[in-house]
């Protein structure tokens, strides 16, 4: 728990810099590379060129990380037929969307539309999780002038990250 708090203290922040969101979401996904893997789970990723926003690389990767993570959970306990993670990302107006979706068994549309999948001690998984990682993930995000959102959706779990654009 204290190695994903870590990267979240305001104390080893420096000022926020010019971010690629390609470089954070190719850093997220190389974490997880060995259970997509074993796993036989499809990633794909597709990131328009040139996003940037400004910000803390550790926030987005962190938030990418904490959602990645639960989609590799939730995919495991499916069986192995068309195990997929998507990532999307793309510019919107003045903001860089990243859409986040898994073929996994979806989130409770309930937590959903009462925001309590943001709360911490919210968990689903086998045995229990720890029901941070979805509220670090919005906090990390919140911190660079973004929004995270769950997304109502019949075919597995679809998250949605809102930065906004720098321009160059």
């Amino acid at each position: 728990m204290f190695k994903k708090l870590n990267p979240l203290a305001s104390k080893n922040r420096k000022d926020p810099v010019k971010v690629s969101v390609e470089q954070c979401v190719n850093d997220s996904i190389r974490i997880f590379e060995k259970i997509i893997e074993r796993n036989n789970i499809i990633a794909e990723i597709q990131v328009e060129p040139k996003l940037f926003f400004r910000g803390w690389k550790q926030d987005l990767v962190i938030a990418l990380a904490n959602i990645l993570e639960n989609s590799t959970y939730w995919l495991e306990q499916k069986s192995s037929d068309g195990r997929k993670i998507s990532v999307i990302a793309y510019v919107d107006g003045s903001s860089i969307v990243i859409r986040i979706q898994d073929t996994g068994p979806g989130i409770n549309k309930e937590y959903i539309r009462s925001g309590v999948i943001f709360e911490p001690g919210i968990s689903n998984k086998i045995g229990g999780g720890t029901g941070i990682g979805l509220p670090i993930a919005g906090e990390a995000i919140s911190r660079n002038g973004g929004e995270l959102r769950a997304i109502e959706n019949d075919d597995g779990a679809l998250f949605e990250i809102i930065l906004p654009r720098l321009e160059e």
